[in-house]
C-alpha cells in the first residue's frame, strides 16, 4: 500500500470535497408525469353557482399517454341578458355566445410533452395553439405566431403536480408560453363528497395566478380556483360519479 506524502493528502481531499460537492449540487431528473387510464370529470363554478363541467380523459398507447381535455361552460345568465340588451341598443342582428368550449389533446412520450392540439371557442372568440416537434425541437403555435417551446413546458392544464415544477406553461386559450411562479405549500384536508381526503396546496403566481390543489396520493389535480378577467371566482372542482 503506498503512502501518501503530506501534501497530497490535502489535494486529495480538496477532490473529494470538490466531487461531492458537484454531486450535491445536481438536481435530481424530474418524475416522469403519468396518470392511469380512464376518466376524470370536474364541476366548473363561477361564485358559487355551477355553470359548466370539464373531463380529462387518460388513456395509453404503449409508452405515449394520451389526454384528451374538455370544458365547456355556459356564460352566467344575468351578463348573458345584458349582453343581449346592448347588442339590441346598438340595433346589431347577432346574439351573443352562451358558451366557452375547449378541446385539447395533448401526447405525453415517456412522461414528456411532445404535442398538444387545442381548439378554443372563448364567448365568439375562436383560437388555435399547437404544439409539435420539428427538425429542430418544440414548436408552438398561438396568438404570438410560431416560436421554439422552452425546455420543461407544461400546459395550463396542470393536471398533476409534478408540473408546477415547472417555471413556464403554455397558455392553452392563446398559445402564450406563461413566466409561472410556484409555491409548494403544505398538505391540507380538502373536503371531497362526504369526507376529507388530504391534497397538497400549490399556489401559482407571476404570469398565471392560481390556487390548485392535488390528491396527496396520485399527484393528480382536485380543485382550481382563481379569479378571472370580470372579477368572478372560477373554480374547477373534481366531482366523481357516486358508487
Amino acid at each position: 500500500m503506498p503512502i501518501l506524502s503530506p501534501r497530497s493528502v490535502p489535494r486529495r481531499l480538496g477532490l473529494a470535497a470538490l466531487i461531492l460537492g458537484l454531486i450535491g449540487g445536481m438536481r435530481a431528473p424530474a418524475h416522469a408525469l403519468d396518470a392511469p387510464d380512464g376518466k376524470r370529470p370536474f364541476d366548473i363554478l363561477i361564485n358559487g353557482v355551477k355553470v359548466g363541467r370539464q373531463l380529462l380523459a387518460f388513456h395509453h398507447e404503449g409508452k405515449t399517454l394520451v389526454v384528451e381535455n374538455e370544458i365547456d361552460i355556459a356564460s352566467p345568465e344575468l351578463w348573458h341578458r345584458l349582453a343581449d340588451r346592448t347588442l339590441a341598443a346598438l340595433r346589431i342582428d347577432e346574439r351573443v355566445s352562451e358558451h366557452y368550449m375547449l378541446r385539447c389533446r395533448e401526447v405525453w412520450r415517456v412522461g414528456a410533452l411532445v404535442e398538444v392540439t387545442t381548439d378554443v371557442n372563448n364567448y365568439d372568440t375562436p383560437a388555435e395553439v399547437d404544439l409539435d416537434a420539428t427538425p429542430s425541437g418544440l414548436m408552438v403555435s398561438g396568438s404570438a405566431g410560431r416560436l421554439p417551446a422552452p425546455p420543461g413546458l407544461v400546459p395550463s392544464s396542470l393536471w398533476q403536480l409534478e408540473m408546477t415544477q415547472a417555471q413556464s406553461v403554455l397558455d392553452l386559450d392563446s398559445g402564450r408560453i406563461l413566466n409561472v411562479h410556484f409555491s409548494q405549500g403544505a398538505d391540507e384536508p380538502l373536503a371531497q363528497g362526504a369526507e376529507d381526503v388530504p391534497a397538497r396546496h400549490v399556489t401559482a403566481s407571476g404570469e398565471l395566478a392560481r390556487e390548485l390543489w392535488y390528491d396527496h396520493g396520485n399527484g393528480l389535480l382536485l380543485r382550481e380556483q382563481y379569479v378571472d378577467r370580470k372579477g368572478q371566482v372560477l373554480e374547477f372542482r373534481y366531482a366523481p360519479a357516486a358508487p
